[in-house]
């Protein structure tokens, strides 16, 4: 399974592979640098678009751990921030749209605290009315679980 393959996070992996069982809709992978958030997120987003749990054999596995999966939506910051545009653009009108393959999309906001200064709360807003009005993919909505990373020996980000 991928979630146990992510070094020296135990007490994260096991929050997580509960949290694949029966996802929220947003979750925070926070932690200090090199702790594995990037690997962690990765492999919990494999969890979350394989069939079997996150088996890392087949595609969606494969697809998933190199952020290349369909309905995988992938939001990096532009230069030093993220604007508002680009979580518009990247996020709410792909979670209106009907997943490219069959199965639940993923977004993953790497970096969110590089969203515009100012502009956050506007963002989280945002989504969050967006999922009050229709039913959005678990992964999109106010609020979020935090899955913390403590730092250690053998994980990377």
């Amino acid at each position: 399974m991928v979630l146990e393959q992510v070094p020296g996070q135990d007490a994260a992996m096991t929050f997580l592979r509960g949290a694949a069982e029966r996802p929220h809709h947003a979750y925070v992978f926070a932690g200090p640098e090199g702790s594995g958030k990037s690997l962690a997120a990765r492999a919990f987003a494999a969890s979350l678009l394989c069939a079997n749990g996150g088996c890392g054999e087949c595609r969606d596995c494969r697809l998933a751990l190199r952020d290349q999966h369909p309905n995988e939506f992938v939001v990096e910051p532009e230069g030093r921030d993220i604007h508002v545009d680009t979580v518009r653009d990247e996020v709410w009108h792909p979670a209106y749209l009907t997943a490219p393959e069959p199965g639940r999309k993923v977004f993953l906001i790497r970096e969110a605290d590089r969203l515009v200064p100012g502009r956050r709360r506007h963002a989280a807003e945002g989504l969050g009315g967006a999922a009050g009005r229709r039913r959005l993919p678990p992964a999109v909505g106010s609020g979020a679980r935090a899955a913390r990373r403590r730092s250690g020996a053998g994980a990377t980000s």
